[in-house]
């Protein structure tokens, strides 16, 4: 479980630095940010809604009240919780230029995958937009590198049109939004590399006891 929670909090971490670098969010987060650009809803609020919508969307794939899918709402919560208190209280910094904005981006991403690691290390209920990359590639029977490659482009597509309608202007997506899609990759596996061996030591320690 401090597994899981340090993962919320590096995955919450990640996604405040995103929205501040001024170069624009993870494909992941470009829905949540244009929301909070627009519409004025907190960063958090942003996120917690439209992850309910990720998981309606999964209950409506599975088509069937999987207790798995429905767990992701309390974390969604919590994550929204986290996001909100992180970026209103503890995140006061925001990029003026290319050379912060490009550091924070790489942090960005750094904290990003490193929560998703341990969150996906710790086994228990993955955070929406990863469960519903989970069940989207059960539903279409495709690899799940695949259907996250379907699902960043799609969260893409409905961010800028969004944007365009409401603004007349691309919102939230930027030179930010590509580096971001090259560097995790690459860094998520350098995390489960470092990590793997120690955290299987860490969980299984309780049970050697």
């Amino acid at each position: 479980m401090m597994v899981y929670v340090c993962g919320l909090l590096f995955l919450s971490c990640g996604v405040v630095m995103n929205a501040r670098t001024g170069l624009g969010v993870a494909p992941i987060s470009t829905v949540p940010y244009v929301m909070y650009a627009i519409e004025g809803l907190s960063l958090g609020t942003a996120s917690f809604a439209v992850y309910c919508v990720f998981v309606v969307a999964q209950l409506c794939m599975v088509r069937y009240p999987d207790v798995k899918i429905l767990m992701q709402i309390p974390v969604t919560l919590l994550f929204g919780a986290l996001i909100d208190v992180l970026n209103i209280w503890l995140f006061p910094f925001t990029a003026t230029g290319l050379v912060d904005g490009l550091i924070m981006l790489v942090l960005a991403v750094s904290f990003t995958t490193l929560g998703v690691t341990l969150i996906v290390s710790a086994r228990l209920v993955p955070v929406a937009p990863d469960g519903m990359v989970q069940t989207l590639s059960q539903a279409l029977h495709c690899e799940f590198g695949k259907a996250k490659y379907l699902f960043d482009g799609t969260c893409l597509c409905i961010a800028l049109a969004y944007g365009l309608v409401r603004t007349g202007a691309v919102v939230g997506i930027g030179i930010g939004t590509v580096v971001a899609v090259f560097l995790s990759g690459g860094i998520c596996t350098f995390w489960g590399r470092l990590l793997n061996r120690r955290l299987m030591a860490f969980m299984e320690e309780p049970a050697n006891m």
